[in-house]
């Protein structure tokens, strides 16, 4: 079913918040909690979480491996849901799976009728405690690098249904970024190594050599190794030149630059016995 598209303000809005965790897009984790605190104020909701998961998954297998969650606005509740591991209980999840692997994005009662919802143990043992009622789910499929990016958002027991407006704003958003993962890396920049793309996030942000290196705990001389090998990838001579060349194709991170791939060789220039093992 074709989503219906939000209006200009909320469009304006998405685009403002699509900039910010740009900016942020290093930090795997706190864009996220940003982009969900946003998206929790545009649409008047309480709780988000936001997951990624391996789409090697068997839709069979109810308890995926989740390779990353970031919780906003929840409780100890939730949080002891969550904690079990188990999904099987949910009167939502044969629904959910069955759409895993494909880009949606629904309200609860798209997935499951009142009476079920209403009627099951999960809602009074789970839902109530924590609580949460309404829901939008929101899983959009990015492959390669094989991985499925989901955002759940929920309104408090007692508050109305989600209604066409909140779930354009979520579907809208949430296929922007999409949009950005999916776009071809031309330059590479996304598979850089991790000490790299850390370095040139910390050039995005204003850093100086000293502060890179005491943010990124290296040496002011392997700091200025990672920004000259920048230079010399890219074949620029300024950050100005670097960040010209760059700057469209920096997007927020899918998963933490520490669960990446990171080999990554530094060219051959003097270092002091400081430096030592700090590459990598």
């Amino acid at each position: 079913m074709q989503q219906q598209t939000p209006g200009l303000e909320d469009v304006r809005s998405i685009y403002r918040m699509i900039h910010e965790v740009c900016e942020l897009g290093a930090d795997a984790h706190g864009w996220r909690a940003h982009f969900q605190s946003r998206l929790l104020s545009m649409i008047d909701a309480t709780m988000a979480n936001g997951y990624v998961m391996r789409l090697a998954l068997k839709p069979a297998a109810i308890k995926p491996d989740v390779e990353l969650m970031v919780l906003t606005g929840t409780n100890d509740a939730w949080k002891q849901y969550l904690a079990r591991g188990d999904l099987t209980d949910n009167p939502q999840t044969p629904q959910i799976m069955a759409r895993f692997g494909t880009d949606f994005t629904c309200t609860r009662q798209a997935l499951v009728d009142d009476a079920t919802w209403y009627g099951s143990e999960f809602y009074d043992r789970v839902c109530v405690p924590s609580g949460w009622d309404h829901h939008i789910h929101s899983q959009v499929c990015i492959d390669p690098p094989g991985v499925i990016n989901g955002c759940g958002i929920c309104r408090p027991v007692g508050a109305p249904p989600f209604g066409t407006r909140e779930v354009a704003i979520v579907h809208f958003a949430h296929q922007e970024l999409a949009h950005l993962w999916r776009k071809p890396d031309t330059l590479g920049v996304n598979a850089l190594p991790k000490r790299l793309r850390q370095t040139l996030h910390c050039i995005r942000q204003g850093l100086g050599r000293k502060q890179i290196a005491q943010q990124l705990g290296l040496s002011a001389h392997t700091a200025h190794v990672y920004e000259k090998t920048l230079f010399s990838k890219y074949a620029v001579t300024s950050r100005a030149e670097l960040m010209a060349l760059l700057g469209s194709s920096i997007r927020p991170a899918l998963l933490p630059l520490e669960q990446d791939n990171d080999s990554f060789e530094e060219p051959a220039m003097a270092q002091t016995p400081a430096d030592q093992g700090e590459i990598g």
